[in-house]
């Protein structure tokens, strides 16, 4: 059966055309004379992408979700379920994690929603970890599943010589700039 002929949602029989909705959004009706259910056909994609537009806009900004969802004129709480999904995005992890890289840069990049820690080689992400701020125990999340590379290239943050100590037990190779 075709996409734009939706089976019923009750039955699961075929549907036939029945007119339209006030807003102008065609209304499908089961076949099945024990059934008859009304439905119409919708599309989630165009509110996944305004959604995910206003997630990235979020984050990358100074607004609140408060204020975001005023804008889309829903409640809080509607915006963070709407939201929920995106934050499962699952990044991959095409590094091998038991490898001794020659030069690893770390770094922290602040967002509306947060600090996003990120540990990366020329070629590829090797790590990231969401924080409030840049603090060592993050940094320590951030390299824990990181086999301790020859050189680590940062921006001289304060906390990273605690954190190499605590991973290695000595601070001797490790260049911070």
């Amino acid at each position: 059966m075709s996409k734009n002929r939706p089976r019923c949602p009750v039955c699961h029989g075929p549907t036939k055309r029945n007119g339209a909705t006030s807003k102008g959004t065609v209304r499908w009706r089961c076949k099945d004379k024990s059934c008859r259910a009304s439905t119409t056909q919708r599309c989630p994609d165009n509110r996944l992408s305004s959604d995910f537009t206003a997630f990235i806009d979020c984050i990358c900004s100074k607004q609140s979700m408060q204020e975001v969802a005023d804008a889309k004129g829903i409640s809080k709480r509607s915006l963070e379920r709407r939201f929920r999904t995106f934050w499962f995005i699952d990044i991959p992890h095409e590094c091998d994690n038991f490898r001794i890289y020659d030069q690893v840069f770390i770094d922290g990049t602040y967002t509306g929603a947060g600090c996003l820690l990120i540990a990366a080689t020329r070629d590829c992400v090797l790590n990231w970890v969401w924080a409030r701020n840049e603090t060592t125990a993050d940094y320590e999340q951030l390299l824990k599943p990181l086999q301790p590379p020859l050189m680590v290239v940062l921006d001289g943050g304060h906390f990273i010589p605690t954190t190499y100590e605590h991973n290695l037990g000595i601070q001797q190779g490790w260049a911070g700039t």
